[in-house]
């Protein structure tokens, strides 16, 4: 079997996939800590799809009814909606149409050696993929010889170390599967009080906002910026830069605020009490732990900034420090 042959083959597989349920387990090897998600999903052609991640006591959901995409923290009882889903579907992590398409455009695909387990036969890829990174560098891929579809994933850096591992448990192809995984009763009008997510570029917030915008000169490894959206409520406008990868966060940007003392809750939007307090650059910050969820808040040059999501404290430490520099 050539690389050629193969990616024609895996053409074919995604041209007859209609419907899929599949469940995973991803591990995320960190020096602060091993990090586990479970991951459930279901995909209905053309744009229809459910994916539900859990870690510990975090859970968030994502649903496309083909026409719009919503992103739900059921904890947080937290939700927001994109546009433009069909463009957007290409971003949503871990579903099967991606990974088949990071294999057809991979700048390097070699079949390395063919294993048996479990009464089943794989190919063994190495991939270069096409977005290279220095987190995300190499993969090496059990890949199940008659349905094409992976069994385990190897994420490797640059360094050689491996960063990340995914492992699917069940892949059940073409079966019947309910509209109503589908759909939700959100608010639109709610949503948009909160925040309208449709996708900006960069040039395009910076235009529409009077405060000056930073990007963290730190990441942890395995996480890349993919969407920016803004959000506009009486007297506060705010620019939301969506991280994704082996972790997920939101970074939130307000504009300029007048207080005098201590950070506030009326100036950070955030309850600060019962939240540890710790060094952010030179200045400092609050950070607290809601049911899985970590929140940092803190003041840089006249402005609130937010970072909200699964990073560990530490992280988020560092990545609020990498705006100050």
């Amino acid at each position: 079997m050539s690389p050629e042959k193969l990616k024609g083959n895996i053409e074919k597989r995604m041209e007859r996939v209609k419907t899929y349920h599949l469940k995973m387990e991803m591990e995320i090897f960190s020096p602060e800590a091993l990090q586990v998600y479970s991951i459930e999903q279901w995909f209905q052609s053309p744009g229809k799809y459910r994916l539900e991640m859990s870690g510990g006591e975090a859970r968030q959901v994502i649903i496309s009814s083909g026409e719009d995409i919503w992103i739900y923290h059921p904890e947080l009882k937290d939700y927001y909606r994109i546009s433009e889903p069909l463009k957007e579907e290409s971003h949503t992590p871990f579903l099967l149409s991606g990974f088949w398409n990071n294999l057809l455009n991979a700048r390097e695909l070699t079949i390395i050696g063919e294993e048996r387990h479990d009464n089943s036969n794989f190919y063994i890829l190495e991939v270069i993929p096409q977005e290279q990174t220095s987190h995300w560098f190499k993969e090496i891929i059990w890949l199940e010889k008659k349905k094409l579809v992976p069994f385990l994933i190897e994420v490797y850096d640059d360094q050689g170390s491996q960063v990340s591992e995914f492992r699917y448990q069940e892949i059940v192809i073409n079966n019947d599967i309910s509209p109503e995984l589908f759909e939700s009763d959100f608010s639109w009008e709610e949503a948009q009080a909160q925040c309208q997510a449709l996708s900006l570029t960069m040039e395009e917030v910076r235009e529409a906002v009077d405060f000056p915008l930073k990007l963290p000169s730190y990441l942890p490894s395995g996480v890349q910026l993919d969407l920016i959206t803004m959000s506009e409520e009486p007297g506060c406008r705010s620019v939301i830069f969506h991280y994704r990868g082996l972790s997920q966060f939101s970074l939130i940007q307000n504009g300029p605020v007048n207080r005098e003392g201590e950070l506030v809750e009326t100036a950070a939007g955030v309850n600060a009490v019962g939240a540890e307090r710790v060094s952010v650059g030179d200045d400092y910050g609050f950070i607290r732990e809601d049911q899985g969820i970590n929140t940092l808040f803190w003041q840089f040059q006249e402005q609130i900034y937010i970072i909200t999501g699964e990073l560990e404290p530490v992280q988020m430490v560092k990545v609020a420090s990498s705006l100050c520099d």
